[in-house]
């Protein structure tokens, strides 16, 4: 009798044993499923985060950037002697928009890329106050804007550099100073980049005859 209760022992305490085991080996199961559950669950927020972060960027990208209105020329230049009468265009005036539904740019971000069959350039942005001859303030290697209208929000400086949906401003060229050469019947393209959106191009070919100190080139 003695040795039968022994052996009850025995096999309870073994039953014991390996009813702790299968404890701790489901609690390590519950523990690791937490923590795989919450490195997916950071992972899929961050995946999420990243995929509309670039979703808005495909949007600035498709809908944002410059619509051209019309493109003048004006042979007179008041940085050099000439009254206007050259058979030359010295100063490109490219009065522009921004596409329905775009956002904002600021212009100082801006470059355009220009060509002729003299020349191939880029200028960027500068400063101008207001008061200043936009004309004359732009040079070989900048280009200056005049606001046309700047509707709410206004721009808080005196300079005109970031352009809202509704506002007109016209873009000065110089094209004597560039060297773009635009003689009567001459071809050219204008490229206007903005730092997000859509660049703007446009091919032009300069009218056969000259008749006027400003002409209309588009």
């Amino acid at each position: 009798m003695e040795r039968l209760r022994t052996r009850e022992k025995i096999h309870q305490n073994e039953r014991g044993d390996m009813g702790v085991g299968v404890l701790i080996v489901f609690i390590s199961m519950i523990l690791v499923a937490a923590v795989v559950a919450t490195v997916l669950i950071t992972t899929a927020f961050e995946v999420q985060q990243q995929t509309e972060h670039t979703g808005n960027i495909a949007i600035i990208d498709v809908s944002t950037g410059f619509k051209v209105i019309n493109v003048l020329g004006d042979r007179y230049n008041p940085a050099d002697d000439w009254d206007g009468n050259r058979n030359i265009i010295e100063i490109l005036k490219v009065k522009v928009g921004l596409f329905a539904g775009s956002s904002d740019i600021n212009v100082s971000d801006v470059i355009i890329e220009a060509s002729s069959n003299y020349m191939d350039l880029t200028v960027s942005y500068v400063d101008t106050d207001q008061t200043s001859e936009y004309n004359e303030t732009a040079t070989a290697t900048r280009f200056t804007v005049e606001p046309v209208r700047d509707l709410s929000p206004f721009n808080e400086s005196r300079s005109f550099s970031m352009m809202t949906p509704g506002d007109l401003v016209i873009i000065y060229i110089n094209t004597n100073a560039t060297g773009l050469e635009l003689f009567t019947q001459t071809a050219f393209t204008i490229k206007i980049i903005p730092k997000h959106g859509v660049a703007t191009q446009i091919s032009l070919t300069t009218p056969s005859v000259y008749g006027n100190r400003c002409i209309s080139i588009s």
